[in-house]
């Protein structure tokens, strides 16, 4: 038991002493951030934003419990309680622009199962069968070209929300969630490195 109390003590100092930084983070807007991106993305595809979903990968009453972290060194907290998203600053426009530009070149491509839509968020080449080294060439470009504006629009809805960038990846899960959802039929989507599968199109439910 003295040996234990002793533990505890300079667990205590430690802590006090910020050798150890104990971080809360209360909140994350994934249910926002989702839904932002449904709306975004339905919008450069040019399609109605579905209803929203229960099934998705991460349910909103988990992004509202407090998140725990013990590290050494500083760590920077973040917002604390819910905040009012806003995806419509000037930076996240004029991506969205470019992007819903682009799209018109690119849905070709997905409906031909060349490219299709990554587990993370970003754009991925399927097939080149057939192609020629012009033609390679040609997807590549596009491809590096939309998946670097993908990119600065995660970041861009972190940075002008004031959340850190070290959410990155989990901003790009929740675009491959609304990608997914928005996604028109005919097109693929991976489900893990190096599977896919093909969107269906969905039946109404009985009246």
């Amino acid at each position: 038991m003295p040996h234990i109390t002793r533990r505890f003590a300079w667990l205590a100092l430690l802590i006090m002493g910020g050798c150890v930084n104990l971080t809360v983070n209360v909140y994350f807007p994934a249910s926002e951030i989702r839904s932002a991106l449904e709306d975004i993305e339905s919008d450069i595809r040019d399609v109605e934003t579905p209803p929203s979903s229960q099934a998705t990968f991460e349910h909103p009453l988990w992004s509202c419990l407090p998140t725990f972290r013990l590290s050494f060194g500083p760590t920077p907290a973040y917002a604390q309680t819910k905040i009012n998203l806003d995806v419509e600053t000037p930076t996240i426009l004029a991506i969205k622009k470019q992007r819903k530009v682009r799209f018109k070149e690119i849905d070709p491509i997905l409906a031909k199962g060349v490219f299709g839509e990554g587990r993370i968020g970003y754009l991925v080449i399927r097939k080149q069968e057939g192609l020629s080294l012009k033609e390679k060439a040609d997807l590549k470009k596009l491809l590096e070209e939309e998946n670097a504006d993908r990119k600065k629009m995660y970041l861009a809805i972190l940075t002008e929300n004031s959340l850190p960038k070290e959410e990155l990846p989990r901003v790009e899960k929740l675009a491959a969630e609304a990608i997914r959802k928005v996604m028109k039929p005919g097109r693929w989507y991976e489900v893990e490195k190096d599977q896919w599968i093909e969107k269906k199109e969905e039946k109404e439910a009985p009246k």
